[in-house]
Order: structure tokens, then sequence, then C-alpha cells
């Protein structure tokens, strides 16, 4: 689900934005069981305290991130959609056994 929804992030255009954003959003209310803007206006611990007790692995927290990431570099507006992909990639990055020199690469995009 999450490899669809990336796939989808990463088509929109200004022609599709709301309507791929409203999809985005419904299908991870439906996964999550909470609102999208529910879960992002959380603060950053419960975030992600929210996906790891929805059995989201890394691997799940990562896509996630890669999904937020598209959204807010195709410039969709969502508020702390910025924030929220940096606390994922972090969580990943500290949380993971191996490091990921492109998860790395992906931060650093960010922060420029």
């Amino acid at each position: 689900m999450l490899l669809t929804l990336l796939s989808k992030a990463s088509e929109i255009t200004i022609d599709n934005d709301e309507e791929s954003l409203t999809m985005i959003k419904d299908k991870l209310k439906d996964e999550l069981g909470i609102p999208f803007e529910d879960l992002i206006n959380t603060d950053n611990e419960s975030f992600i305290q929210i996906l790891v007790q929805k059995k989201f692995n890394l691997e799940h927290l990562k896509l996630l991130g890669d999904i937020l990431a598209e959204l807010y570099f195709k410039g969709i507006k969502v508020k702390d959609t910025h924030e929220k992909t940096l606390i994922l990639y972090n969580y990943v990055q500290n949380h993971s056994t191996t490091y990921a020199i492109t998860l790395q690469q992906k931060i650093l995009r960010l922060n420029n």
C-alpha cells in the first residue's frame, strides 16, 4: 500500500495535486484508522509511537517518509510535512542496524 502511495505522490502534478493528495490521505486513514491531519498534527514523540503501534517497521516508516518528502518537494501544502519527514528519516537511521547513505542524502536534501 505504501509503495502505491509513493508512486501516486511521485506522479503529482499541478493539474492533479488535490485529487492525488485526497487519495493519499484517504488510503492512509483507511490503513491507520486515524485522519492524516490528526497524525501529522501530533507531537513528534506520539507521531512515531502511533506508527509503531500500527505495526509500522523501519521500512514502512522510511516509505511514509518518502511519501511525505514527495509532497513537500512538490510544494503540496500540508502542515509539518517537512518536520515529520525528518523525524521519520532520523528515527529509521537511528534504529537501523546498518547505516544508509541514501537515507542520509535524503536528510541532507531536506535540510537544504
